[in-house]
């Protein structure tokens, strides 16, 4: 199917043949018909991607210092190829649409049927493809009295709808609209709708004529040197009940306007993005609410809302993202708001590339409304394949390894691709991802022969020999299942499994496969710690290890951190802690004790018993200071010391005397591209996984005995 991507290192925009996405389980499949461009928040989007690293810097400050902290932690030649991975990457645009229901989910109930009309929402969902996959919070039924065009146009108007609810007018109340683009011409629309008198502000003359067409009272010039005096008489010398602020610029001029055209008390509502510098003292000499409209309502940037499909009830949440989207086509099938009024442009999706030029001003035409339109064919014929061939297919190198690769996230195209593409004898053969831009962008930055959206083409593929797993965790155990019943060898991301079933499933069909199963425990492979670990060699007596671990907050939206898609970073990062521990011990925990930490993060403390009487304990902790290196391991026995800081210098200490290995400028390495040509060795030659999978098995049961320990407050036997 046809998609349009905006490529952040070129800047370009570009229409793309992509898998077509499956349909998800908590949604619903959809066969657009139009979709629109927003052209303020799709026009900075399309800009950001052409700026320079340098101007971006100057606009991102923030991005600036985590980019200058990673480099301290981790080395700048490590912090470069993270950078470069995260702006060598596709985005969808797009966000508002409308079409028919192709399939429904499992999980989306009732609430849809096939050949439904349907509006969508959400970005990175309701996108410019022709076909899109969206979740049953985000999708409505279009009333029949709505035209597909005008449905198209329904998450512009769920925003509008939303700050109008944010700044609570009342029937007769005077109101004035900054910024009269779409957000703001449909702001003035449902003001009218609701009896409000409306004053707009524009800087340009033909939005100012357009909201008188459709219903605005009065409006001026922001340039006019009587507007305020017009606002005052407008409002019979009162000032305006309610201002909102529907603009879209980096500028703090409509922040700073508000106070000077409100009354005393009244409600500033921005809705668009604009400066903040608030002038504090007019709005608190008139004593003014400033009051943020976020998106269209309550739901949005909620996972538990927008991907799960987890409603609000309306008795506690009137007015969610969904019911705010119902309300705005309601309006339309009323003929209250008239979204048609606001068209300038229609172009078939062949041609999205000049939609954009227009909306970037490449090419200089007046424009506002722009509308993409898709061909109508019958459901039978939607492209519907999860597979675009990239290129022909080669024929393979005698004794190479043809791989593919399921998930392909930040890590995998920062880390794991780009040290498989240094390995001689590996053939990249397809790459499937759950998102079609990212599995279209991988294939062809790292020369796979085909993208896919369904991993089943991978491991279904008759000429491919092994699977790298990537995904997120609650798919690992399922996915490596299925690859090693299909007679694939499979390197697995951690964790294993994220339950006793999973990993019980997993090991059947592993022990039944004949196959190589890897599990990437990189740690063990890193070069700081085999020195280390021959330090210790033929060790007597038991070793006291003390791991510590800087690991840096994530956000509790994150997936890392919900439990049924990452499990937790207990069972999904602590067991690398483990691993090492086990490998160095090299026997295996018979005891564990977790003590959380109080607070809202991820703090853990584990204190583990070792069948060879060696002891150790993992300080895990998410409230640091990013600059401090991550990953610190001291280990004492036998005569011996050592400190391994973050595999970057090792110092041991042995006989009186110390021995250094790297330095404050060495390259940190973590193991990944040993760990990967270990597996790509063994799956070539037929050798035994270099990680035992019962080893690894039995990490992963100590991850599940210590969240056991975190819930009792006891210790828990491993067995």
């Amino acid at each position: 199917m046809r998609q349009v991507l905006q490529y952040r290192r070129s800047g370009t925009t570009r229409v793309v043949e992509v898998p077509a996405p499956l349909t998800p389980d908590a949604g619903v499949l959809v066969q657009n018909v139009c979709s629109l461009i927003s052209p303020g928040t799709e026009r900075m989007l399309v800009e950001a991607g052409g700026a320079n690293l340098v101007s971006t810097a100057l606009h991102r400050r923030d991005l600036v210092k985590q980019v200058l902290d990673k480099a301290a932690r981790d080395g700048v030649a490590a912090t470069v190829d993270t950078v470069r991975s995260r702006i060598d990457v596709a985005i969808p645009l797009g966000y508002s649409c409308a079409g028919t229901v192709l399939d429904v989910g499992q999980r989306a109930g009732d609430a849809f049927h096939v050949g439904d009309r349907v509006a969508c929402a959400g970005a990175g969902q309701a996108n410019h493809a022709e076909v899109v996959a969206v979740p049953k919070n985000l999708t409505v039924r279009v009333p029949d009295e709505v035209s597909f065009d005008d449905a198209a146009f329904v998450t512009v108007g769920a925003i509008a709808l939303q700050g109008v609810r944010i700044a609570d007018v009342r029937v007769g109340e005077a109101c004035v609209v900054i910024g009269l683009g779409l957000v703001g011409q449909l702001t003035v629309q449902l003001l009218k709708a609701a009896g409000c008198r409306v004053f707009g502000v524009d800087i340009a003359s033909d939005k100012i004529e357009l909201a008188a067409a459709s219903g605005a009272d009065a409006a001026c010039l922001r340039s006019d040197p009587d507007l305020v005096q017009r606002v005052q008489a407008f409002s019979h010398g009162r000032g305006a009940d309610a201002i909102l602020i529907a603009a879209a610029a980096s500028s703090s001029d409509p922040i700073q306007l508000a106070p000077s055209l409100a009354r005393d008390r009244a409600v500033v509502a921005a809705v668009g993005m604009v400066g903040m510098d608030v002038p504090r003292n007019a709005y608190y000499e008139k004593e003014l609410q400033l009051r943020l409209s976020r998106s269209y309502g309550p739901g949005r940037y909620d996972r538990t809302y927008e991907e799960q499909g987890v409603d609000y009830p309306p008795g506690y949440v009137r007015w969610t993202e969904q019911r705010n989207m119902e309300g705005f086509l309601d309006l339309v099938a009323a003929g209250r708001v008239q979204p048609s009024r606001l068209v300038t442009h229609r172009f078939p999706i062949a041609d999205a590339e000049r939609a954009y030029a227009v909306v970037t001003g490449g090419v200089a035409e007046p424009y506002l409304g722009i509308v993409l339109e898709y061909p109508r064919v019958p459901p039978s014929a939607a492209p519907l394949s999860t597979r675009v061939d990239i290129r022909p297919p080669t024929p393979s190198s005698r004794g190479s390894v043809r791989l593919g690769m399921i998930g392909a996230g930040n890590f995998a195209k920062s880390v794991l691709l780009p040290a498989l593409k240094k390995l001689d004898g590996v053939e990249l053969r397809g790459v499937a991802t759950a998102s079609a831009p990212s599995a279209q962008q991988s294939a062809s930055r790292f020369g796979f022969a085909y993208t896919a959206s369904d991993w089943r083409q991978v491991v279904d593929d008759p000429e491919v020999d092994a699977v790298l797993i990537a995904t997120r965790h609650d798919l690992h155990a399922s996915v490596a299942s299925a690859a090693l019943q299909s007679g694939k060898a499979v390197f697995l991301e951690k964790p294993m499994a994220l339950s006793e079933f999973d990993l019980t499933a997993l090991m059947d069909a592993w022990q039944s496969s004949g196959r190589v199963l890897q599990v990437g425990f990189n740690r063990r492979f890193a070069p700081t710690f085999l020195r280390l670990k021959a330090g210790f060699a033929g060790h007597r007596p038991p070793l006291v290890m003390a791991y510590r671990v800087n690991a840096g907050g994530v956000s509790a939206n994150s997936w890392v951190v919900d439990p049924v898609q990452g499990g937790g970073r207990l069972v999904g990062e602590v067991c690398h802690m483990l691993d090492t521990l086990v490998d160095l011990a090299g026997c295996c925990i018979v005891s564990v004790y977790a003590q959380p930490g109080s607070g809202a993060g991820d703090d853990v403390v584990l204190s583990l018993a070792f069948a060879d009487g060696s002891v150790g304990t993992i300080v895990y902790a998410s409230a640091g200071d990013r600059s401090m290196p991550k990953e610190y391991l001291e280990v004492l026995g036998g005569g011996r010391s050592a400190v391994l800081d973050d595999f970057r210098t090792l110092q041991l200490y042995a006989n009186g005397s110390t021995t250094k290995v790297g330095g404050r400028l060495a390259r940190q390495d973590k193991g990944h591209a040993a760990e990967l040509s270990a597996f790509i060795t063994a799956v070539r030659t037929g050798a035994s996984s270099p990680v035992d999978p019962e080893l690894a098995a039995h990490v992963t049961r100590v991850t599940f005995a210590a969240m056991e320990s975190t819930r009792t407050g006891l210790p828990v036997e491993v067995q």
